[in-house]
């Protein structure tokens, strides 16, 4: 039987969130398969500045826009440390980590 769970954070407002990221791919000390970032919104989205990855290699998406849902998604990769989100705009933004053991 695999071992998965999950975690959420929420971003208000003008405000920001940063989550450590369960390390992907078997590359960290627990032994953790496919990780996956979600972003949620309700009734008429938000806009965000979404930052993965590490210093020195960051993926950097500004002004993306999480309509109502859970529809951004993103599978993290090896090396992908961090998740920082900036609110820009609109709703407040749910994040939501879901983790698969090896």
């Amino acid at each position: 039987m695999v071992a998965a769970g999950a975690f959420q954070e929420v971003v208000e407002p003008s405000g920001r969130v940063m989550v450590a990221l369960p390390p992907p791919k078997g590359s960290g000390a627990v032994k953790f398969d496919r990780i996956f970032l979600s972003l949620a919104s309700d009734f008429e989205g938000a806009r965000v500045r979404l930052a993965i990855g590490k210093p020195g290699a960051w993926t950097v998406e500004d002004n993306l826009f999480v309509p109502p849902g859970r529809s951004v998604v993103r599978e993290l990769k090896p090396g992908d440390e961090v998740a920082s989100i900036i609110h820009q705009q609109g709703q407040p933004v749910a994040i939501l980590v879901e983790y698969q053991g090896l």
